[in-house]
Order: structure tokens, then C-alpha cells, then sequence
């Protein structure tokens, strides 16, 4: 294991260097706003940094269909989460508007009448930031579930470079923020499970809350996540201090999403897509999905080929993921609550990619299941971390033989999803590191900050290794 085995204080630089070298390479890889999707949320956090208000106005032409109407004014579609931490991030990082530099951009973004794009420049930080940190929940996730650091620290990193969640680390979607927080959600309800500690109760609470306000689909992993709590932590949770924690935490997201939806729609449950300009489906909740849809998107999502990105043939490593229930079915791995709600919020996330009343995009709606995957990465590390604990160390054949074989099943989902970075209807840059200077320079200020909490960490770690007998 080395230095991460030999060293906790070590363990805290590795993992530090490595979630500072995704950073900076999720942000090279980034183009701006490269259609309407995108265009719409970056339509909103103009509209709210620049003018304070949610009516897109002159942005209105950036999001194009991908647009709200209501009483004569046009807004985003989009789940307002994402535009509402983004102007946080940009007021917050305003006094550094002057050191930024600006981005080599998709022209779709100049055609539409982008402008100057140092606001961009700041908000295209927050997808590489949240790429590069759900490594670091991943890592934390799998060493819960004690899996050897020997396999969670490259399984985590390889995981994501081979998985869309590769794609959605560059651009500015919601997905990647949505998966970032559902997982750490997830992590803090592990702990919870195992500390019964009511801090874990309230960042638990407070992330998948939140991920609601980004992406209301995880709605039914908020929901399973309440089950969970009500059966394995009951006490904390219904103590005066859990209540009190569980309100506050809520609150939180919910106050700003709430008033949002009241300010622009005069009804604080009329989220934006009720009101979408475009598509009739959407006018009507009960039509934005469809049960009959199922078989046809299943296959899609699941196995579709022919130039899409569905989730299997993507990443064919997943195929692995049902061999995880031997080592269940033998008793070598005792089954509990934790592995429930990690199943129950597999599903769950399926379900809404499956059954969308619309097609959408080279990736056939494989995206808005992304929340999914760390569920999917932990049963598959779970499993791997089983195979390994049965061989006699590294140079056994059958250890060399299956990490040969994972790899290459990585590689083939690392060739496609690099690729699928810039799809078929966009440019073509001439290289996918169009922005590694802008990155350089526009990722150091949060590097930085990452340091000096790395080598905190680093030094209380070292401080409490020498304080044991």
C-alpha cells in the first residue's frame, strides 16, 4: 500500500494532488456554452449576476427553445439550482473577476450574442470542481465500505474518466452537480448509519435536499434516504437536536428554490418546466413521463448503439456490477441497510432516464441518470475488492489476469467517453485542450485554497498519529 497505508498525512497530499490535476483537466477540456441546454443555464446566471432577476431578457437568445414563458416574459427551463449556486460562486469570487482570463469558446456561444465571457470564465469552474471532488467522495465512499486504498484510490479515478460522468465534468449541465451532491448525500447517511453522530444527519439532509433544487428527479432518492433514516437512525432523528437539524438543513435550499418558483410563477410549487415554451409535454406533469416508454428507452439508455452513448456499451466495465451479488449470496460480505438504500437508489435513478416523453441528445437521456453511477461504481468496487481479498497479493495470475481485464473494459469507456466530449453536431477544435492555459491560471485561486486545507488536514493527521501510544 506505501505511503497511503504507512502515512494518513500522505494519503490527504496524494489525494489532494490528484483532485488538483482533475481539476485543471476538466477545466482545459471545457469549450463554454455549446447549445441551448447548457445556453440556458448560463442564460439564467447572466440574468441574475447582471441584471438581479430571472427574466433572461437579451439572454433570452442564448437558451432559444430551451426556455420558460410566463405573462409576456421569457426564463430558463432549467431546475434553477444550479443558476442559484452559481451566482453565489461568481458574487463570491467577484474580487477576482480581474485575474481571470478568458476561454477559447464554442462559437455557438458568440453567434448567440455571448459577449465578454469573464463571467464564463467563473462559472465554467464549477463543473471541474465538481467532477474532480465527487473523486474524492468516491474514494472516501469506498474506504467506508472498506474496500483495500489500494484499489479505491485508482478505482475512484479511473471510474470517472471512463464513465460519462467524464463529459459532464466540462460542460455546464446540472448532472455532474447533482451526482456530486447525491453522493455525498449518500456518504454522510453511511456515516450516520454508523456514528449515529446528528452531524452527518444534517449535511446528509442538507446535500440531497439540495440536490432535489438542482435536479428534481433525485426526489426519489430523497425520499428513499428519509425511509432509511426513519428505520436505522430513528433516534436521532426524531431527538429534539435531529429535528431541529433536519428543519435547518431543509430550509436551506428550500427557502431560496421556493421563493424563485412564488417570485416568477406566482406559485411556489410552478417550477419553471411547467411552463416551458416549446414542448406540449411539458405543460402537463403527469406527461413529462410515461410508463409505456419504458422497454424502448430501457434499451436505449442501457444498450443503444449507432453513434449514442448509452450507459452499458459505453461503459461495458458496469456489465460487471450483477457479479457483486456472490459474494452476498456466499455471506462473505454481510448484507445491511447501507447496501439497500444504494440499490433502492440505483432504481430509482433509472427510471426517469427511462421513462422521459422525450429523446435527448447523443447520450439518449444516459445523462439524466448520472446521479446513478456512484451507486453503480461502489457494488462494482465492492465486488472487485472481493475477487482481490480471495488472491495471494499482486503477482498472483489471477490478480494480474482481472486487473488486465478491468483495464481494458476502462480503457474502452475512457476512448468513448473522451471522445463523446465534443459530440457529432459541434465544433471541432483542432485539440480537446482548448483551454489548458485558461486552466492554468482561472483553477489556481481554488487550488490554492485546497492546499492550505490539504495541509491542515495533513498536519492534524500527523498530530494525531504522534499523540498514539
Amino acid at each position: 500500500m506505501g505511503i497511503i497505508k504507512r502515512s494518513p498525512a500522505g494519503e490527504v497530499l496524494i489525494l489532494f494532488a490528484l483532485w488538483a490535476i482533475l481539476f485543471i483537466f476538466f477545466y482545459s477540456l471545457n469549450a463554454g456554452i455549446t447549445c441551448t441546454n447548457d445556453g440556458s443555464h448560463f442564460a439564467l446566471i447572466k440574468s441574475l449576476t447582471e441584471n438581479g432577476t430571472a427574466a433572461l431578457g437579451g439572454s433570452a437568445l442564448i437558451a432559444a427553445h430551451d426556455s420558460a414563458f410566463y405573462k409576456g416574459r421569457r426564463f430558463s427551463d432549467r431546475n434553477p439550482g444550479l443558476a442559484l449556486i452559481a451566482y453565489v460562486f461568481a458574487k463570491a469570487l467577484t474580487p477576482l473577476r480581474s485575474y481571470f482570463t478568458s476561454m477559447e469558446m464554442d462559437p455557438y456561444y458568440m453567434t448567440r450574442g455571448g459577449g465578454s465571457n469573464i463571467l464564463l470564465a467563473t462559472v465554467m469552474l464549477i463543473p471541474p470542481l465538481c467532477g474532480s471532488l465527487l473523486f474524492l467522495v468516491l474514494y472516501r465512499l469506498f474506504r467506508q465500505f472498506a474496500v483495500n486504498g489500494l484499489l479505491a484510490l485508482p478505482a475512484s479515478l479511473i471510474l470517472i474518466l471512463s464513465s460519462l460522468t467524464l463529459r459532464y465534468s466540462t460542460v455546464l449541465y446540472s448532472h455532474i452537480l447533482a451526482t456530486v451532491l447525491v453522493a455525498a448525500g449518500y456518504l454522510m447517511l453511511v456515516l450516520l448509519y454508523d456514528t449515529h453522530r446528528l452531524r452527518f444527519l444534517f449535511w446528509g439532509h442538507l446535500l440531497l435536499a439540495t440536490a432535489v433544487v438542482v435536479e428534481h428527479p433525485t426526489l426519489l432518492i430523497y425520499l428513499a434516504a428519509i425511509a432509511f433514516v426513519l428505520l436505522t437512525s430513528r433516534a436521532t432523528l426524531l431527538s429534539r437536536r435531529g429535528i431541529a437539524a433536519v428543519i435547518v438543513s431543509g430550509a436551506i435550499p428550500a427557502i431560496p428554490f421556493l421563493t424563485y418558483n412564488y417570485v416568477n410563477f406566482d406559485n411556489p410549487l410552478s417550477i419553471a418546466q411547467f411552463h416551458q415554451a416549446a414542448y406540449d409535454y411539458f405543460q402537463n406533469p403527469l406527461d413529462i413521463f410515461s410508463i409505456s416508454r419504458f422497454p424502448l428507452m430501457a434499451k436505449q439508455v442501457l444498450f443503444y448503439d449507432r453513434g449514442f452513448v448509452s450507459l452499458l456499451t459505453s461503459s461495458p466495465i458496469y456489465l460487471l456490477v450483477p457479479l457483486a451479488a456472490i459474494p452476498f449470496a456466499r455471506k462473505a460480505i454481510a448484507w445491511n441497510g447501507k447496501y439497500s438504500l444504494a440499490v433502492v437508489a440505483l432504481v430509482v435513478s433509472i427510471l426517469p432516464a427511462t421513462t422521459f416523453s422525450g429523446d435527448s441528445g447523443y447520450d439518449y437521456d444516459h445523462r439524466q441518470m448520472l446521479f446513478g453511477l456512484p451507486f453503480l461504481m461502489l457494488f462494482l468496487v465492492v465486488f472487485v475488492n472481493y475477487l482481490y481479498s480471495r488472491f495471494k497479493g499482486v503477482r498472483d495470475p489471477r490478480s494480474i489476469v482481472v486487473t488486465l481485464m478491468l483495464l481494458a473494459l476502462a480503457f474502452r469507456g475512457w476512448t468513448v467517453h473522451f471522445a463523446h466530449i465534443r459530440h457529432a453536431e459541434q465544433f471541432v477544435f483542432k485539440t480537446p485542450f482548448i483551454n489548458a492555459g485558461a486552466a492554468l491560471r482561472n483553477t489556481l485561486p481554488m487550488i490554492v485554497v485546497g492546499a492550505i486545507v490539504a495541509g491542515w488536514l495533513s498536519f492534524r493527521r500527523r498530530a494525531r498519529a504522534k499523540a498514539l501510544p
